[in-house]
């Protein structure tokens, strides 16, 4: 079953040099900081969320852009966030968009 959306803020990214796929959120704060969620297995939920950008500009969002990625998640997903797994995630970044919809 294909899971279709209207929004696109998760995207699959393949990095060309090392050649790992990463999922990156597309968050709508005004500041530079590219933020990827990958799977892990250092913590119980099976995947973390990394920013990358200017340290100090990370240090001074860092808090706003995690609650705001998590609340994406949990908002998209319907579930809190310690019932989201790896794959849930992976399933909404392949998720078809959907730019208009017809009534015919």
């Amino acid at each position: 079953m294909q899971t279709a959306t209207f929004s696109d803020e998760l995207i699959y990214y393949t990095d060309p040099q090392s050649r790992e796929e990463e999922i990156r959120f597309s968050h709508s704060l005004r500041c530079e900081i590219r933020v990827t969620i990958c799977e892990t297995k250092e913590n119980n939920v099976g995947w973390k969320i990394n920013m990358h950008g200017n340290p100090r500009i990370i240090e001074a969002f860092k808090r706003e852009v995690f609650y705001h990625t998590v609340e994406y998640l949990e908002r998209r997903l319907r579930k809190k966030v310690n019932r989201i797994n790896y794959s849930d995630i992976e399933k909404l970044a392949n998720a078809q968009l959907i730019r208009t919809v017809s009534r015919f």
